[in-house]
């Protein structure tokens, strides 16, 4: 008869909880602007739908940046240069709901990234002379991280290797990078830009290329190969 109490009572604290999670309030939460401009401000709102707003208290906190106002249903975070490319999550834990229900909710927001200093012409973003994958994917994801796919731009990857190269060095980075960029970063296909060249040592160099200027510096990479070197086509000339 004990264990029979018992479970009578465990059941009707289960339905009791299962009632009482059934009439928690609905919390959601929004951002003014899902990718600010740096140095702007950022509000996170908060509303609570099944309950009177005011008899509740809202305590906010920031990742990131400087909350300027609120500790209500509101919030404003100002943000700083120095904070370019990060993200920000606002949570906001409320009080005086029902006993059980979820009182914590988190948003969040991104700044946008700053551009390099010399956007307008080509910009050399990193060099990698040969190395191991583990070494180059970190570099890779920098480059990635760095880059804004708007219209007006494009990833150049510049690969070299030595004319007489049998290790398919220039395949196989080829399709490794352009793999992680869209696979993994994200980045559209037409974003993508590899050229390869000879050249006496294995390196890859990663650039930012206006659209528009990419012909040109493409042509300008043709003619820093060794291939195309005068001392190249003479001895090319001489062998035939």
């Amino acid at each position: 008869m004990k264990h029979l109490t018992l479970t009578i009572l465990f059941i009707l604290l289960l339905v009791f909880s299962a009632f009482s999670q059934s009439q928690c309030p609905k919390i959601t939460m929004t951002a003014s602007d899902s990718l600010i401009k740096i140095g702007d401000s950022i509000t996170f709102s908060v509303s609570v739908e099944g309950i009177d707003n005011q008899k509740l208290k809202f305590l906010w906190t920031t990742s990131n940046g400087t909350i300027v106002s609120g500790q209500t249903a509101k919030i404003t975070i100002a943000t700083t240069p120095e904070m370019a490319g990060m993200t920000i999550r606002a949570t906001v834990e409320i009080m005086g709901l029902p006993q059980d229900c979820q009182n914590i909710a988190s948003f969040f927001g991104a700044i946008e990234k700053e551009l390099p200093a010399c956007v307008g012409k080509p910009f050399k973003m990193d060099e990698i002379y040969k190395s191991s994958w583990r070494d180059e994917k970190p570099r890779l994801q920098n480059v990635a991280y760095q880059f804004q796919p708007d219209e007006d731009s494009v990833i150049v990857i510049v690969i070299s290797a030595p004319q007489n190269d049998k290790t398919g060095f220039i395949k196989n980075r080829s399709e490794r990078f352009r793999k992680f960029l869209t696979k993994v970063s994200k980045i559209p296909k037409d974003k993508i830009k590899i050229l390869s060249r000879e050249q006496k040592d294995y390196v890859i160099e990663f650039y930012f290329v206006l659209l528009n200027s990419f012909d040109a510096f493409q042509d300008g990479i043709k003619s820093t190969s060794v291939s195309s070197s005068p001392q190249s086509q003479s001895k090319r000339r001489k062998g035939n």
